[in-house]
């Protein structure tokens, strides 16, 4: 990070231990880097310690991390991937629901770039380039749907209909029997969380 010092250790304790290198994004923090030198002092040391420093930080400074995001999940966890800084230019393999993340009422169908579904969506097992800028990938859930069905005392289908989580369904005209009173529906319908068949009681 930005304001950080590079520690390269000198094998020779009369020799300077401490170099300071802004390269990339901000200055590298680098401990146990040896180097030959044959001068007392001076320019060849600073320049074989910017050499060893300049390989360290190209690999560092200049990557870029891929963050997984559950996006309001109720249970599980986000990927944990052993790989997840990339240079640019990098192809970067999408995760799959490693950690199982789930929500109440609501299917993973991927990944986003934005939080609200309006950005770049991937699939498990896309792929991608590394831009010069991080990435978060925010899981993407689509509302449960159920089917809600109602029938008449000889399980004649009255009627069928697709309700979303949580909803309420509607129910249909009031069906007739000869000789008796239709008094409503054996269940209750106002908030449908799986697929229901629903009878007239009579």
């Amino acid at each position: 990070p930005a304001g950080s010092r590079v520690i390269l250790r000198a094998a020779v304790s009369n020799r300077p231990t401490l170099v300071d290198y802004p390269i990339g994004r901000g200055n590298i923090i680098a401990s146990g880097l040896t180097w030959e030198f044959s001068y007392y002092y001076g320019f060849p040391f600073a320049v074989k310690a910017y050499d060893d420093l300049l390989r360290y930080a190209l690999s560092v400074a200049n990557s870029y991390n891929v963050v997984y995001n559950g996006n309001g999940n109720d249970d599980g966890e986000v990927p944990n991937p052993i790989k997840s800084a990339f240079l640019a230019g990098e192809t970067v393999t999408v995760e799959d629901n490693t950690g199982e993340l789930s929500k109440d009422g609501y299917v993973f169908k991927g990944w986003n770039t934005k939080a609200d579904g309006t950005g770049i969506f991937y699939e498990p097992g896309d792929t991608f380039e590394m831009s010069e800028e991080s990435v978060v990938l925010y899981a993407c859930w689509e509302l449960e749907q159920y089917t809600v069905t109602f029938t008449d005392w000889d399980d004649s289908i009255l009627d069928e209909q697709t309700v979303d989580y949580g909803n309420a369904a509607t129910a249909p005209l009031d069906p007739s029997r000869t000789g008796y009173t239709f008094t409503g529906w054996d269940k209750d319908f106002d908030s449908i969380s799986s697929d229901i068949t629903i009878k007239a009681v009579y």
